[in-house]
């Protein structure tokens, strides 16, 4: 088995009085795919934020290949790991192509300006999300799952052996979620990824940590991490278990009173 290229050891983190995130530990291969899944205020964008560096543990560590990722200068840190916020601020007049190559400034030397290669690579990013037509529009003028698809864009320009991605399918489609997914997985990208949709955590990923009131509830393959007894304990409410009937996809209902 593959040594992890991103663990975090036992890692816990407080907002003031309030808990955040306690004692949770996980790790990341290469070419691995990791859902965070949980209800609204169980620690996700937290632990993301952690993940990237952003954020200082209050106990335990994340490392990336044995070092903590906080000690890595901002450089350093960017061209290992790539994090996509759930609320990308962007000025509205900037260009889509602008936006992505802002994903290549830890690749830049000093103010330098964009390369010829820079600029190859923030395409490529563009027709890997399926908005290369859309590079010279102004950010302002596109819809939300356009914004979207753009700031993923970006993340995937900059390079990185590690995305974290906070809901980075929030705003898309089924259809546009979906093919993210699968494009990251066809690439062989390696991703901790935030996702609401149980069917698609469920499906598309290698392994599953199942968070709920900042701590793990379940972190395994996800036809072992998610299961009936897993979602009830994470989302309090009782759930059955759905599956296309070549058992490609599956998914969570509430169950009936």
């Amino acid at each position: 088995m593959a040594e992890p290229i991103l663990m975090a050891k036992r890692v816990s983190f407080s907002y003031g009085d309030r808990h955040a995130i306690a004692d949770v530990s996980l790790d990341v291969r290469e070419h691995e795919l990791v859902a965070i899944v949980g209800p609204n205020g169980s620690g996700k964008s937290t632990l993301c934020r952690l993940l990237a560096g952003l954020r200082a543990p209050d106990a335990g560590a994340v490392q990336i290949e044995g070092s903590d990722v906080v000690k890595y200068n901002a450089r350093a840190r960017a061209r290992f790991v790539a994090y996509l916020p759930q609320d990308l601020q962007v000025p509205f007049e900037t260009s889509v192509l602008e936006l992505v190559l802002l994903g290549r400034l830890s690749w830049q030397a000093g103010l330098a300006l964009a390369s010829d290669d820079d600029t190859t690579l923030a395409e490529r990013a563009l027709e890997f999300v399926g908005i290369a037509d859309l590079a010279a529009r102004p950010y302002g003028a596109l819809s939300g799952g356009e914004r979207r698809r753009a700031a993923i864009a970006m993340v995937i320009a900059q390079s990185a052996r590690l995305l974290v991605l906070d809901e980075p399918a929030n705003a898309l489609d089924l259809r546009h979620a979906w093919d993210l997914l699968l494009r990251l997985r066809r690439d062989r990208r390696s991703a901790v990824i935030v996702v609401h949709d149980l069917a698609l955590a469920a499906s598309c990923f290698d392994r599953a940590l199942l968070l709920a009131g900042g701590r793990v509830v379940a972190f395994d393959t996800p036809d072992r991490a998610l299961t009936e007894a897993t979602i009830e304990v994470a989302y309090g409410i009782p759930v059955h278990r759905v599956a296309t009937s070549d058992g490609a996809r599956a998914g969570f209902l509430p169950r009936p009173p």
